[in-house]
C-alpha cells in the first residue's frame, strides 16, 4: 500500500485520469466504491486513512447514497 513520507494514507476517490496528487493512493470506482464498505475493508485497514479527497462524486450520487458514502469515509 501506497503511503507518503510521513506514513500516513491519503485517498483521492473517483480520480480520474490525472495524477495531480503525488503521496495520495488514486482510485476510480471499480476499485474503491465510494458506498460500498467491503471494497473499503478490502484495502484498508479501519481507521487507517488519514486524508480523503472526493471532487466531483457526490452530484452522481442519490442523497441517501451521499449518506451512506460520507459516513463510510
Amino acid at each position: 500500500m501506497l503511503k507518503s513520507k510521513d506514513n500516513e494514507i491519503r485517498v483521492v476517490i473517483g480520480a480520474g485520469e490525472f495524477n495531480n496528487n503525488p503521496g495520495w493512493i488514486h482510485t476510480q470506482e471499480n476499485e474503491l466504491n465510494l458506498i460500498d464498505q467491503s471494497t473499503w475493508s478490502k484495502r484498508f485497514n479501519y481507521n487507517s486513512v488519514t486524508a480523503i479527497l472526493a471532487e466531483h462524486i457526490w452530484e452522481h450520487l442519490t442523497y441517501e447514497e451521499g449518506i451512506e458514502g460520507a459516513k463510510i469515509c
